[in-house]
């Protein structure tokens, strides 16, 4: 890659990986934002979606994804994340800015990419708050399949005869009143 500006470059590692360089904060995030665009414009977009509660109605309506898209209208999110837009912070708020205009300038390149030109992706109108839902909607999900593959790792544990007093003493409070033995009974998970 060979974009440069003044106080901005990148560059990619030999595995391809991108790496921004620059000389303030603010030309960091507008790089941030350019990488995720240019390079991950998917994923991307489907964070924005994700963070409007329209994934569905932009990717494919999907049971899981209307399911996530009324999750997210459920829990208030869009406007969650459009009143946080407003309380950020003088120099927050220029920095959220400078990554929308990357994301929106890395996007105009990756948009053209495959996977985007099958869906028929079009690039929606950013804002804070939609990149503020996003990152709320992201910090949920992230949370709730953690929890999961713990849940999971616990019941493999006394499946395979760990001892429950052991994880009740690393997990305390959280395994307080639980009921091992409803572990073993448990045939798919």
């Amino acid at each position: 890659m060979s974009r440069k500006t003044a106080g901005l470059s990148f560059s990619e590692d030999p595995g391809g990986t991108p790496t921004v360089w620059a000389d303030s904060a603010a030309k960091a995030f507008w790089g941030l934002g350019w990488i995720h665009g240019s390079y991950r414009p998917l994923q991307s977009l489907m964070l924005i979606y994700a963070g409007q509660g329209e994934l569905a109605k932009h990717i494919i309506p999907r049971s899981d994804l209307v399911e996530i898209d009324a999750l997210v209208h459920r829990l208030n999110i869009p406007e969650q994340g459009r009143a946080s837009a407003y309380r950020l912070p003088e120099t927050e708020r220029n920095w959220l800015q400078e990554y929308q205009e990357g994301l929106a300038a890395g996007l105009e390149i990756g948009i053209k990419q495959l996977d985007c030109r099958v869906l028929r992706l079009r690039i929606p109108q950013l804002s804070s708050g939609a990149l503020l839902s996003s990152l709320m909607v992201s910090g949920f999900l992230g949370l709730a399949q953690s929890q999961e593959r713990m849940e999971r790792a616990l019941i493999e544990a006394v499946k395979q005869g760990a001892n429950c007093e052991l994880l009740e003493a690393m997990f305390e409070p959280f395994l307080e009143g639980w009921k091992p033995w409803l572990c073993q009974a448990i045939e798919s998970y």
